[in-house]
């Protein structure tokens, strides 16, 4: 009796209880969505804009002027007269008499720096009075060097050859015996001789030189110089108005070989390299053997060098002991190469 009355009870709280569970989920969410404090835009206030007052500039109506001259109260002229007021600068000249005028100065007083050829820099202070300054310069005038004049005179010469061959080209170089930082010193001079050696110089000045020729392909250099003896002195100079035709005899040597295989016959073709054995780093331009092997290199001052053979694979290396006008034939061993078949 008691289970009977006890299933429509159960009945009703299964029903109940989904039902309030739904109505507890649809309240909360209401209030989530909509029971939320809204909170109000935050107000931004733009800043008071300054009032700036404008800028009034100083008023520039101010001058200067004045004389400058020297401690013997002689005016000079030409004179920089220079100053900045308000960080700007001013300057003007002296006039013949040693006048200086500058306007549109801001009011002083003013540094003012004056320059002049002859005295050293001048500065001074000069107050805002509205009077005509007298600046004297507190040294005497320096008396600047001058340059004497400087005496030429026309130079001709010949080269003449010490080995058969053309001279065209060929570049004489005369170097003063003062040091250029001397003054009045006669300066460097270059020029070209013709295909007969001869050459000429409408200006010289007058002086001492050391004289040295260089090969066409050596123009504008420093070495080698044919003229040099074999002792090593150089050739001198006395340049004078009247003086003889300048002749300069050459000192150089040469070279000549044949370079040819084990077989005798002729490498033509082959690289010749020559440099100075005391000077490694001084080559002469490379040559190469003509058809019948054979080569010549004839611009070599007295002295030892180092020659280099060269064809395919096969090279050697000779030195060679080069006397003053004369050649040096070298005997070259044969060179190991291939040959088509």
């Amino acid at each position: 009796m008691i289970a009977a009355r006890s299933r429509p009870l159960l009945a009703r709280w299964t029903l109940v209880l989904p039902l309030a569970a739904l109505t507890f989920w649809i309240t909360g969410f209401l209030w989530h969505s909509y029971g939320q404090r809204v909170e109000p835009p935050i107000a931004v206030t733009p800043a008071t804009q300054a009032q700036l007052s404008p800028v009034v500039l100083p008023l520039r109506t101010r001058v200067l002027a004045g004389t400058v001259v020297g401690p013997d109260d002689q005016p000079i002229d030409d004179a920089l007269v220079s100053l900045v007021a308000a960080d700007e600068p001013h300057w003007t000249w002296t006039d013949a008499k040693g006048h200086f005028r500058l306007e549109g100065l801001e009011r002083g007083e003013w540094n003012v720096t004056v320059t002049v050829t002859a005295h050293a820099p001048f500065l001074v202070t000069l107050p805002d009075d509205e009077q005509e300054h007298v600046v004297r310069l507190p040294d005497a005038a320096r008396t600047m060097p001058a340059f004497e004049k400087r005496v030429t005179a026309p130079l001709a010469g010949h080269v003449t050859p010490a080995l058969a061959g053309s001279l065209d080209g060929a570049e004489v170089v005369l170097t003063p015996v003062l040091p250029l930082e001397m003054l009045d010193a006669p300066v460097p001079r270059r020029t070209l001789c013709d295909p007969d050696g001869k050459f000429a110089i409408e200006d010289l000045q007058v002086g001492e030189y050391v004289v040295s020729v260089l090969p066409a392909w050596a123009r504008d250099g420093t070495w080698p110089d044919l003229a040099r003896r074999s002792n090593g002195s150089p050739v001198s100079w006395k340049h004078a108005e009247g003086a003889a035709e300048l002749a300069i005899d050459l000192e150089n040597g040469g070279l000549h070989g044949v370079v040819a295989d084990r077989e005798g016959h002729a490498l033509e073709g082959a690289l010749v390299i020559v440099s100075s054995s005391a000077s490694p780093e001084r080559v002469w331009p490379p040559v190469a053997a003509d058809a019948q092997g054979g080569f010549t290199v004839a611009d070599l001052p007295p002295g030892k060098y180092l020659v280099a053979v060269r064809a395919g694979p096969g090279s050697q290396q000779v030195t060679a002991d080069v006397a003053a006008k004369s050649v040096v034939e070298l005997a070259l061993k044969p060179l190991a190469v291939e040959r088509a078949r």
